[in-house]
């Protein structure tokens, strides 16, 4: 057999499977070990394609809201302080106020 282009392109796989896989589960652990083991099929020969890795959702963040916004008023107060401080000023009362929004990267 001659060697060219074309049946080089098809001696590069003998298969092709396509699937989409979609896992919803609170056990993240478990989620990583099975990211792991696609390295070793790709140690096999194994090709995945893997389109941005797994994504994570929070479902609970009104569990953990009060303490995050506790931590962040006690951070805007240390920031405010020492901003005071460098500009020789004193820090009064709130005089407006604006939550933010919340994003986990």
């Amino acid at each position: 057999m001659e060697f060219n282009e074309e049946n080089y392109k098809e001696s590069l796989y003998k298969y092709r499977a396509y699937i989409s896989l979609t896992v919803h589960t609170k056990n993240i652990e478990q989620m990583e070990a099975a990211e792991k083991n696609i390295a070793e099929l790709y140690n096999q020969g194994i090709l995945i394609s893997n389109s941005g890795g797994p994504r994570y959702y929070f479902d609970n963040i009104n569990d953990i809201k009060p303490e995050m916004l506790a931590d962040s008023i006690r951070n805007a107060k240390l920031a405010a302080l020492e901003f005071a401080k460098h500009s020789s000023s004193k820090l009064g009362k709130i005089k407006n106020a604006n939550q933010g929004y919340f994003e986990f990267l």
